[in-house]
């Protein structure tokens, strides 16, 4: 089991989705025999789905330059297309969360 406020970014990788987590001061990898569509309903709303292949837990972000997008911890990932950084900025912009955009 893995809470939700541990899940940072969920990446499609052919018929597996790699869930990346952070939690005992340690970054963690799952991997799951799952498609990502199968996730988008359970996720609560602060997980914003940004590409074919990525949901991202926008309430983790602490940056955003160019075409990457930091999170707490050092765990990183870049935004494949730029159609999804724009739903990533339109997200934001309709809440309170206050992040750095380099």
């Amino acid at each position: 089991m893995i809470r939700f406020d541990h899940i940072f970014i969920l990446e499609s990788s052919k018929e597996y989705v790699n869930i990346v987590c952070f939690y005992l001061n340690r970054k963690h990898l799952f991997s799951q025999l799952k498609t990502i569509k199968s996730y988008q309903s359970l996720l609560p709303e602060n997980f914003i789905r940004i590409s074919r292949f990525q949901i991202i837990n926008i309430n983790k972000i602490e940056l955003i330059e160019n075409n990457r997008i930091f999170f707490e911890n050092g765990v990183e990932t870049e935004i494949k297309g730029r159609s999804g950084l724009r739903y990533v900025y339109q997200h934001l912009s309709e809440g309170t969360q206050k992040i750095k955009i380099g």
